[in-house]
């Protein structure tokens, strides 16, 4: 952090140091690579902008990480005079990849003000950035701005781009809430846009991605980013891109707070293609096999077994597509069977899990039952969504399945098989 001269106070009236406006540098360079430019971000602005507070001092920094330039060199590439051209004496330091002015006395509110910058600076990969600009400015003390504090900067909208085969990119409104919606496919992105103008000097300090992968950013204007980046090898389930808090506006004024966006790899292509019963005669003809298309509008009478002592039933899942073992067991405990009725006291239990390659079975106990006037009711639930079930290989059920059961004595279904 820069350090101010004793009782002397960077800002007075509660305005704090801004730092703003974008310069691209030219640069040479030994590698033939094509490589991003150089940017310096500069405070006070470059045309006509208002330095806050009697001692705020101006600023160079840089986008890339430079060597450390020498005192005395510094000072003869820095230097600011006022509007008669006479030369305001003060400190050039290096802190933090930036180069710093400190006024030896405070600025005179209501002076005109340029800042002749003209040096040559090295970055620490081996480029020469050369840098001749002017920044014209003018002095507002901190008292007379009291009662004006710059605006708190926030995101205001926020679009999905995914590539086009033309090369373009398309852009869809992002949906903050549901992560499963923005689904990375190839090469896509962000277009983040800002209410007001920001010091994108050091993007890469309030920008966070996890987990980590290479992202590229591109600058449209002073509000506006589009971060590019590509769907990855192995489907992940969760991705979150974040730009920090501490990213500020050419005022200085840092974000309302993180602002997090997030994406899956993952795709909807995951589904339950059959369902079968065992203790169901009202689909034997079918192998017990419940009709899914009939999930939603019909309750289907299925029977408590007595079985070593205990009330069971038997359900069997097959899916489109095989599971890995680890998807199978985490899907199959997500598989409830509920009480959907005051007159059960006692909640189903798991009993035991069978894995037979693409049949899944689960044995559920401590059965309850009514009669075939008066069954009892209870629900399989089969999650959906991102969090439900999965293949273990980067596809997901998209919605959650209730299967509605009535419930009654096995033995009074089909009496026939005592």
């Amino acid at each position: 952090m820069f350090k101010l001269p004793k009782n002397k106070s960077r800002i007075t009236g509660g305005v704090v140091t801004a730092f703003a406006c974008a310069v691209f540098v030219l640069f040479f360079s030994c590698e033939t690579d094509v490589e991003e430019p150089i940017i310096i971000a500069t405070f006070p602005l470059e045309s006509g902008g208002i330095l806050y507070g009697n001692w705020t001092p101006i600023k160079i920094g840089f986008s890339t990480p430079m060597a450390e330039a020498d005192a005395a060199y510094l000072a003869d590439a820095v230097k600011v005079r006022d509007h008669n051209y006479v030369a305001v004496s003060g400190a050039v330091t290096w802190e933090e990849n930036a180069v710093y002015f400190q006024p030896a006395e405070k600025w005179q509110t209501g002076e005109k003000y340029t800042c002749f910058i003209n040096g040559v600076f090295s970055a620490l990969d081996g480029r020469v950035a050369v840098i001749k600009t002017e920044l014209v400015f003018y002095a507002v003390s901190g008292l007379e701005v009291e009662a004006e504090l710059p605006p708190v900067p926030e995101i205001e909208e926020v679009f999905f781009l995914r590539k086009t085969g033309d090369g373009g990119y398309e852009e869809s409104l992002y949906d903050v809430d549901e992560y499963l919606n923005n689904v990375i496919e190839g090469e896509c992105g962000l277009k983040i846009r800002f209410d007001e103008e920001m010091d994108f000097s050091e993007l890469r300090k309030s920008l966070h991605i996890e987990p980590y992968r290479n992202y590229d950013i591109k600058v449209i204007d002073n509000r506006t980013l589009d971060i590019y980046f590509k769907a990855g090898v192995n489907p992940l389930k969760k991705i979150s891109f974040t730009v920090q808090a501490d990213m500020h506006s050419f005022l200085g004024e840092e974000l309302k707070q993180d602002y997090e966006f997030t994406f899956t790899e993952w795709k909807s292509g995951f589904e339950l293609s059959a369902m079968v019963v065992l203790q169901n005669v009202e689909y034997e003809d079918q192998d017990n096999e419940l009709p899914i298309d009939l999930f939603k509008e019909k309750r289907f009478q299925v029977g408590a077994e007595l079985y070593d002592n205990e009330m069971i039933i038997d359900f069997t899942y097959r899916f489109n597509v095989p599971l890995d073992l680890a998807a199978a067991i985490d899907s199959l405990s997500k598989i409830k069977l509920i009480a959907d009725d005051e007159r059960v006291e006692i909640t189903p239990r798991l009993q035991e899990i069978g894995l037979f390659n693409i049949e899944y079975d689960q044995t559920w106990t401590d059965m309850e039952y009514g009669t075939l006037e008066d069954p009892y009711r209870y629900l399989i639930v089969i999650p959906g969504g991102i969090d439900g079930l999965n293949d273990g290989k980067g596809h997901y059920l998209k919605e959650d399945i209730n299967v509605m059961l009535d419930v009654v004595d096995w033995d009074e279904i089909d009496p026939d098989r005592k």
